[in-house]
């Protein structure tokens, strides 16, 4: 039954399989041949002209990116857990500026989630800080804006490799002006650096076995279901039977891609003590739900969680099946199409079976947990409306009507602005609030000491180094602090802790503390040890501020 609907949908007419045979015994008998001065993916002979297509596409998605990045404010990409793009600047900045002191590629983060996403982002943003001659976050905003453009030119040239130009450009057009894709591109997550690798590695193979296992074994490093996406993506090429699929090629993929995964492997060991870290803490926090625990009170069940949840299981299983049918099958589309089932497979199983679905929000709906789930939707509608049809209906074709519903389509698509800029507006919210903490922050700091901050104030720190001159090397998070290591009651016997409490802020060379009054724990050692500190905002803590500026009194 699924494979009589699939073949309608994406595979060949059986009217013309034999032509397709036909053709793709000419393009194995094409590879096969010497190349002179280099091939294009698929066999074909490369020649410059072959680039006027993609790269129409990449300026084409570019474009409208920049566009928004520029009509916003490119400073502010919006604060919050879910699109936390000034905690990745932060983790890159800090690692750049303290963690490489510290050993070979060591991270840094002040809230301890530096090896939580993956290492390749951190080390890119690094890099461009360091050609750029800056550490403004627009970088980061770039680093999945041009890689963004670039994955839907990857994904012309596999449509068109696969199926045929119309497609490819309908395909392409889409995801060039779609907004949740447009807008997700261009606020600086690590996803468009990750899927640039995957389908960079998914355009190279089978031809370039090697260098697709290296891609692959890079976006492992990017985030953790992409680790899991390249191993599935190397066990399905290593299935590929097709004549054009030489033993070869498996084999320098294989090792392509497990000299990048054990190499990873072992700098995670180094520094985390655990070879499979970001899998492992990404599983314990949003299948397993550890970081739920502390906050049960903020993930009840919402009004139609098992509605999410019945429509999660029902996606994950339809999504599995379809993966076990590409599998058997391995037609020549199968990898990308395995990545967008993959993807909606993951998506599913969170939202049904995992703790991630206590945190459902409406906004992931027009955010980029949806952007390439979406755009691979269209993708496959677009193959049936541009391939599949107008090839048993010549009429269909002659009349244009595919592409006159992909104009309707991309039209009631720009539906999706509406949401994405109501919630974007209330994520851009805290910035302002951060660049006037910041103010305040540099008002008070005698530039000699170190500032302690908030280990959950990443766009406050931004605001501290871009504005105000402040260096990695002059913050101390307040996470790993000494009451860290004081158990849950760290006033039980206080008068052997204060003095370990007091020994860390001499060691780390505290001059000026920033105290959130949610800190119970500092806010007790406050009251506690009224002589040893120095409200700087108001004269009594009663009257300070929020946050509390404080100064240790050995400072004056």
């Amino acid at each position: 039954m699924l494979e009589k609907f699939f073949d309608k949908i994406l595979e060949e007419e059986k009217e013309i399989e034999e032509e397709e045979v036909e053709r793709e015994s000419k393009r194995v008998e094409e590879q096969e041949k010497p190349a002179k001065g280099g091939s294009a993916p698929g066999g074909k002979k490369f020649a410059w002209t072959d680039l006027i297509g993609p790269l129409v596409v990449f300026f084409l998605a570019l474009i409208p990116r920049l566009y928004f990045l520029y009509t916003h404010d490119p400073q502010n990409p919006g604060y919050d857990w879910y699109g936390d793009v000034y905690h990745h600047w932060q983790v890159a900045y800090l690692s750049k500026t303290v963690g490489f002191k510290q050993g070979f590629l060591r991270l840094w983060d002040f809230k301890g989630m530096e090896y939580f996403w993956g290492l390749l982002h951190p080390l890119v943003s690094i890099f461009l800080f360091t050609i750029a001659g800056s550490i403004d976050i627009v970088l980061i905003r770039l680093l999945s804006i041009v890689p963004g453009s670039i994955v839907i030119a990857l994904i012309f040239l596999l449509i068109k490799r696969d199926f045929n130009a119309s497609t490819a450009w309908a395909s392409a057009l889409f995801l060039a002006f779609f907004p949740v894709t447009l807008f997700s591109d261009t606020i600086g997550m690590q996803e468009p650096l990750g899927l640039i690798l995957l389908f960079g590695g998914i355009l190279a193979w089978p031809r370039y076995g090697a260098l697709t296992g290296f891609l692959w074994g890079l976006a492992a490093m990017d985030r953790a279901e992409y680790w899991l996406f390249s191993a599935a993506f190397v066990f399905a090429a290593l299935l590929d039977r097709r004549k054009e699929v030489k033993s070869g090629a498996r084999i320098s993929l294989f090792f392509g891609w497990l000299i990048v995964i054990l190499f990873y492997m072992k700098y995670l060991a180094a520094w985390t003590g655990n070879y499979i870290y970001p899998i492992y803490w990404n599983f314990l926090a949003s299948v397993v739900g550890k970081w739920f625990e502390k906050e049960k009170t903020a993930y009840l069940p919402y009004e139609y969680y098992s509605e999410v949840k019945i429509a999660g299981a029902l996606l994950f299983i339809l999504a599995a099946i379809v993966v076990v049918w590409l599998l058997k099958q391995r037609k020549r589309y199968y990898l990308w199409t395995l990545l967008g089932f993959l993807n909606l497979g993951l998506v599913g199983f969170m939202f049904s079976f995992a703790a991630y679905s206590r945190g459902y929000l409406d906004r992931f709906l027009v955010d980029r947990l949806f952007a390439w789930p979406y755009g691979f939707l269209g993708i496959l509608l677009f193959i049936f409306l541009l391939y599949v049809l107008p090839k048993k209906f010549k009429l269909w074709h002659k009349l244009k009507l595919g592409w006159l519903i992909w104009l309707i389509v991309l039209a009631v698509s720009m539906l999706f602005w509406k949401p994405i800029n109501h919630y974007f507006t209330i994520a851009q919210r805290p910035w302002p609030r951060a660049i006037k903490l910041a103010e305040r922050t540099a008002k008070f700091w005698d530039k000699k000491g170190k500032i302690a901050v908030p280990e959950n104030r990443p766009d406050y720190v931004y605001a501290l180094v871009r504005y105000h001159g402040v260096t990695g090397e002059q913050l101390v998070g307040e996470m790993f602090d000494a009451f860290y290591y004081l158990g849950d009651d760290p006033f039980a016997n206080w008068e052997e802790n204060w003095p370990k409490v007091e020994e860390w802020l001499r060691k780390e060379d505290i001059s000026l503390f920033v105290i959130p009054r949610s800190r119970w724990d500092y806010m007790g050692m406050l009251r506690r040890q009224p002589r040893d500190f120095k409200i700087l905002e108001g004269k009594t803590l009663k009257e300070a501020s929020d946050p509390v500026f404080v100064q240790p009194a050995w400072r004056e």
